[in-house]
């Protein structure tokens, strides 16, 4: 059987940053779960950030991972 995970980073322009997570078998099965946010001021607003992906096997065995699709949108108020 197949198993999955999504995870999602959201940054707000005052630099605000929450990340969630959902998988196959949590409780939450259906959605994302929050697991961390970063107080505004944590994170540069005036920074770029790009998304990196990393896969890492840490038991003895070596699975092949499989990524289904990777996505990214931004948007910069060049206004302010």
């Amino acid at each position: 059987a197949d198993s999955w995970i999504v995870a999602r980073v959201e940054i707000d322009p005052d630099g605000t940053a929450r990340g969630y997570l959902g998988a196959a078998g949590s409780a939450n099965q259906n959605g994302l779960t929050l697991v961390a946010t970063l107080k505004a001021g944590t994170l540069d607003k005036d920074a770029l950030y790009h998304p990196h992906m990393h896969l890492a096997e840490q038991s003895t065995g070596d699975p092949t991972h499989e990524v289904d699709y990777f996505g990214a949108r931004g948007h910069r108020d060049w206004t302010s």
